[in-house]
C-alpha cells in the first residue's frame, strides 16, 4: 500500500499582508498650458503611427532594393563638429532635439517610399516647441548698420567720450574708430572674431545715445534703432553659432570677452559664464596670465587688461553661480594695475577696482561656500565672515580715497 506524504507548510511560506485601501489619484497641473501641451503631443504621436502604417503598407520603390548598398544608402551620416555649432549654447530641451532627429528620420523614409517628404506629421515635430524661445536664422555676417549712422554716431561720441563711449575692456573710441575703418573699407579679410569685436562695440556706444542725444547730433531716431536691434541681432547670432573650442589669439579672446559683456547686459548668465570661462582658458593658453608690463610684446598693456577683465568676469559669475573658478591664485603672475597706478587711466583704474573685487569674491567663495568651507564648523566660517567683510570694507574706503572717477582718459 503506496503511502503518499505531502510536504509539511513552512511557517515561512504565508505572509499576512495588510491589504492598504487604495488611495485616489491626485492630478497635479505643472502649468496653464499643460492640458494644451499634452494634447498636442497626443496628435502627433497619432500622426506618428498613421504614417508607420503608410509606410509599412507601401510597397518599396525599385530603387530602394534590398543589397547592401542600398540599405547603407538610408543611414543618417555622423553629425560633425561643424554642424553642432549652429545649436544654442543654451540648450534646447530634450524634446526639440528628438524631434529634430525624428522628423529626418521621417523624412528619410517616406522619400524611400516614394512619399512627399514634407509630411504634416514631420512640419508639425519641426515647428515644436516647448517654450517661448525662438531660434530665428543666422544673419548676414556681413550685413552691417548703415555706414553713414556709424559714422555720424562715432563723430557725436568723440565729442564726450566719457559719456558716449567710456570704453570696452580695452576698446576706446579711437581704436573702435580704425576698427571701423577696416571693417567698412576692408583692403584684407576680416576674422569673424573681428567683426564680433566691431559690432560689440557699435551696440555698446548705442546704447549709450538717449533720445535727447539723438535730437541734438542729428541722429534719426527710428534708423538709430534700427541700427541698434541689427547689432544685437548679430551679437545673438555670433553668441549662437561660436565655438568654443578655439585658437588662443589676442582677437579671439577678445571676442568671447565681449560677447560675455553682451550676454550679461541682456541677462543670459549661465551662457556668460560659459563664454567667460572659455576665454580665461584661452588666455592661459596664450600665456596672458603670466605677462608683464615690461614684456618686448607690443600688445603687451592691452592683453593685460584684456586678462585681468576675464578673470574679474569669471570670478564674479563663478561666484554667482557657486562654481570654483577658472582661474586659481597660484597660477597667476601677470602684472597687476593698482588703484594708485591707474588713477591717470581710466581703463586701468576700472580694471584695477574689478581685480580687487574679483580676488575678493574669490576668496568669499574659497573660505565661504567651496566643499572644504562647507565641512568648517559654524564659529569659523562666522570668523572668516567677519574677515571677508572687514576687507571689503577697507576696499570701499580705499575706493573713496583716492577717488572713484578719474580725471583722465586713455
Amino acid at each position: 500500500m503506496d503511502t503518499e506524504y505531502s510536504e509539511p507548510e513552512r511557517a515561512d511560506s504565508v505572509i499576512p499582508t495588510a491589504v492598504k485601501a487604495a488611495e485616489k489619484k491626485k492630478r497635479i497641473l505643472i502649468s496653464a498650458g499643460y492640458e494644451k501641451e499634452v494634447k498636442g503631443v497626443n496628435e502627433r504621436l497619432a500622426s506618428l503611427e498613421k504614417t508607420i502604417h503608410t509606410l509599412a503598407a507601401s510597397p518599396r520603390s525599385p530603387a530602394t532594393g534590398d543589397g547592401p548598398s542600398q540599405r547603407s544608402s538610408t543611414v543618417r551620416p555622423a553629425r560633425t563638429l561643424e554642424e553642432d555649432f549652429d545649436v544654442p549654447f543654451e540648450g534646447a530641451s530634450s524634446f526639440t532635439a528628438h524631434s529634430e532627429q525624428v522628423s529626418q528620420a521621417f523624412r528619410s523614409a517616406a522619400t524611400s517610399a516614394g512619399l512627399p517628404s514634407e509630411l504634416p506629421m514631420t512640419s508639425g515635430l519641426r515647428n515644436t516647441r516647448l517654450n517661448d524661445e525662438t531660434k530665428g536664422p543666422i544673419g548676414d555676417p556681413n550685413e552691417l548698420p548703415a555706414q553713414s549712422l556709424v559714422v555720424k554716431t562715432l563723430r557725436a561720441a568723440k565729442t564726450n567720450p566719457k559719456k558716449y563711449f567710456p570704453g570696452l575692456s580695452d576698446l576706446n573710441i579711437t581704436t573702435l574708430t580704425d576698427m571701423c575703418q577696416k571693417v567698412y573699407f576692408p583692403t584684407e579679410d576680416c576674422s569673424a572674431a573681428f567683426v564680433t569685436v566691431v559690432i560689440s562695440g557699435l551696440w555698446a556706444m548705442f546704447g549709450n545715445f538717449g533720445v535727447r542725444d539723438l535730437h541734438q547730433h542729428g541722429l534719426d531716431e527710428v534708423e538709430f534703432e534700427r541700427a541698434k536691434a541689427l547689432c544685437k541681432r548679430n551679437l545673438d547670432d555670433a553668441a549662437r553659432c561660436t565655438p568654443l573650442l578655439l585658437e588662443p589669439s589676442y582677437r579671439q579672446i577678445q571676442a568671447l570677452l565681449l560677447l560675455s559683456f553682451f550676454l550679461i547686459e541682456t541677462s543670459r548668465l549661465s551662457l556668460a559664464l560659459s563664454f567667460a570661462s572659455a576665454g580665461a582658458r584661452l588666455c592661459q593658453d596664450a600665456g596672458y596670465h603670466c605677462l608683464t608690463f615690461d614684456s618686448p610684446d607690443t600688445q603687451a598693456q592691452q592683453k593685460i587688461i584684456t586678462f585681468w577683465f576675464l578673470f574679474s568676469v569669471d570670478r564674479g559669475l563663478s561666484l554667482n553661480f557657486g562654481r570654483s573658478p577658472s582661474l586659481q591664485d597660484y597660477d597667476v603672475t601677470a602684472s597687476r594695475p593698482g588703484l594708485v597706478e591707474g588713477q591717470g587711466d581710466l581703463h586701468l583704474f576700472f580694471c584695477a577696482a574689478l581685480v580687487e573685487l574679483a580676488y575678493l569674491q574669490g576668496d568669499v567663495y574659497k573660505e565661504l561656500y567651496s566643499g572644504r568651507a562647507q565641512s568648517a564648523s559654524t564659529d569659523i566660517r562666522a570668523q572668516r565672515a567677519r574677515i571677508l567683510a572687514d576687507r571689503l570694507g577697507r576696499f570701499r574706503h580705499q575706493l573713496l580715497s583716492v577717488g572713484v572717477c578719474p580725471t583722465k582718459t586713455a
